[in-house]
């Protein structure tokens, strides 16, 4: 049940993420429209990973007990493409900031790991 409605509200964040980028432009929206842009796009990357995680959950056979490692691991690798895409609006994105993204998410990875 979690499964669908976190899919249910990552799709329309899609469709609201797509009708804002298409409709407005950063000027006219402002900060809160640009927050606004931010949030639906975790929600939308959470969604993705949240089922790629219950995909290599379940290949793996760990189904069990895994629901609340599922969530955690999709969230943090949920955050990785919006501080991207955050880096991106401020100039470019080099491979120095890539791979300190990829340590931050694997750090991440990490802790989840050993507190669950």
């Amino acid at each position: 049940m979690k499964y669908k409605f976190l899919a249910s509200v990552s799709l329309l964040a899609a469709v609201f993420l797509l009708v804002m980028v298409n409709l407005t432009t950063p000027q006219s929206v402002g900060p809160f429209g640009v927050l606004v842009f931010f949030v639906m796009l975790y929600v939308v990357c959470l969604g993705v990973a949240v089922g790629l995680m219950k995909l290599m959950f379940w290949v793996r056979n760990k189904e069990r007990g895994g629901s609340k490692k599922v969530y955690y691991y999709g969230s943090v690798l949920a955050f990785a493409p919006v501080i991207m895409v955050a880096m991106g609006s401020f100039g470019g994105v080099g491979v120095l900031e890539i791979v300190l993204v990829a340590l931050l998410v694997l750090v991440g990875c990490f802790i989840v790991s050993k507190r669950l």
